[in-house]
């Protein structure tokens, strides 16, 4: 039994996407219409990347947990109201349970 070896089939070579060039002004124009602010430029005498500051909360267990809509649209509702993140909502509803319980 001899097999033939496998052949590559000929394919035409993909062109790459050539996007139309866009010139600096116009993107600025563009962002400034929709309420874009250009964002500021690092200078580069320091070397170093700038890095983002985190603030640190403590928060560094991980919690996953199946819920009733209900529960989650109240939690993501008291979250997005008062512009505290979800963990803090979560917490608060702990303390104000632990704080029923003793009374």
């Amino acid at each position: 039994m001899t097999t033939e070896p496998l052949r590559r089939r000929s394919l035409l070579p993909v062109q790459p996407h050539q996007s139309p060039a866009v010139s600096e002004a116009e993107i600025a124009a563009v962002a400034s219409r929709n309420g874009f602010q250009p964002a500021p430029v690092p200078s580069s005498d320091t070397g170093a990347t700038p890095r983002r500051q985190r603030q640190l909360t403590g928060r560094v267990h991980q919690f996953n947990v199946r819920l009733k809509r209900e529960t989650v649209d109240f939690i993501y509702e008291q979250a997005n109201s008062r512009n505290v993140p979800i963990a803090q909502v979560i917490e608060e509803m702990a303390e104000a349970l632990m704080h029923q319980q003793r009374t």
